[in-house]
């Protein structure tokens, strides 16, 4: 019931409770050996016109293959999780911030082959940023409002993103 209770029920990856789980174990073993790590913030553009113009059935399927491609790009080790209706943090242990820029780069093509792989959604696009623990914060909130700050001042560099 407690595994349930951390994963997202439309995706299956993690959900905001779930994350806080796993980045507060991450957190405590990167402290115990004086390791790094990153903390991806996506946020889908376009994904509202999705809900809007075709359903709210075809946006679910958006996120579900969405998740599903992001995962496919991630090692083992990471964790993805939806913590918003098109927000989703990719936690990747013992990597810093070039780990954190590559994955990005892997996680919007992974948007990109979704979004050309169903009709109508092409114009679903994904704005990101990263975080790397300690120096961005050392904990789980400071990351992502670090992520956060700087995924809002892309979006707002793109006018047409929303």
């Amino acid at each position: 019931m407690r595994a349930l209770a951390q994963r997202d029920q439309l995706t299956g990856v993690l959900n905001r409770r779930g994350l806080e789980v796993r980045a507060g174990e991450e957190i405590a073993r990167a402290r115990r050996h004086g390791d790094t790590f990153a903390l991806v913030y996506l946020d889908l553009d376009g994904f509202k016109q999705v809900n809007d113009n075709l359903s709210h059935a075809t946006g679910d399927r958006v996120l579900e293959r969405a998740a599903g491609e992001m995962e496919s790009v991630l090692r083992g080790e990471d964790a993805l999780a939806r913590v918003g209706g098109d927000e989703f943090i990719a936690l990747l242990p013992a990597s810093g911030p070039a780990d954190g820029a590559a994955v990005a780069s892997r996680m919007v093509d992974a948007i990109e082959a979704v979004a050309s792989g169903l009709p109508g959604a092409g114009h679903v696009s994904a704005t990101t940023a990263w975080s790397s623990y300690p120096d961005d914060g050392d904990t789980l909130d400071a990351l992502m409002n670090a992520a956060d700050a700087v995924l809002l001042e892309r979006k707002r560099a793109r006018p047409s993103a929303r």
